[in-house]
């Protein structure tokens, strides 16, 4: 527990309030310092005072993951989104990890619920076209990424993964057409 307050303290609702968002702010200025167990250590601090606070969840989360901790930062996310399911955050954090660990299916289900809770959340649609176009799902990469350039057409490193997909469209076409009329 943090140094300011006890275990046997008496707080106000607001006075816990205020002590989990010091806790936060301070585990988040130590965690850019690189102090990732401290860090951790104060968001704990702050979640034993407000076990349900999905946006301390969500960081823990972030951070387990940085650790390595993969196993521990699934069930955070999980929790945070029990917590709050029609958040995206922990959705999409989730999906990145299970998409780091290359657990593609699962990946794509978290990214697709949160698409299901916001359809602009052009992160996911790219995360969705990264994944195809990794399994070799083509043309399911191809319609993520021109569903972001369709919105934000500056979006020029979708434009370069879009390029690429349609490049790698053509040469696998070009290859079966090559095939057929050598037989």
């Amino acid at each position: 527990m943090s140094e300011n307050i006890t275990k046997d303290a008496e707080l106000t609702p607001r006075q816990i309030k205020k002590e989990v968002k010091r806790l936060f702010k301070d585990g988040l200025k130590i965690y850019k310092l690189g102090d990732l167990e401290e860090s951790i250590k104060l968001f704990d601090d702050a979640l034993e005072l407000d076990p349900s606070n999905y946006e301390i969840l969500n960081q823990k989360g972030v951070l387990l993951d940085k650790m390595d901790d993969t196993e521990e930062a699934i069930k955070i996310y999980d929790k945070a989104i029990e917590i709050e399911p029609e958040q995206t955050k922990a959705y999409y954090n989730k999906g990145l990890l299970l998409k780091e660990l290359k657990k593609y299916d699962e990946a794509l289900e978290i990214f697709d619920k949160v698409t299901e809770i916001d359809i602009m959340h052009l992160s996911s649609h790219f995360e969705k076209g990264l994944i195809h176009d990794e399994l070799g799902h083509l043309e399911e990469a191809i319609k993520y990424y021109e569903t972001i350039v369709e919105v934000k057409p500056r979006a020029n490193l979708v434009r370069y993964y879009l390029n690429k997909a349609l490049e790698k469209k053509a040469e696998t076409t070009n290859v079966w057409k090559s095939k057929l009329q050598t037989e």
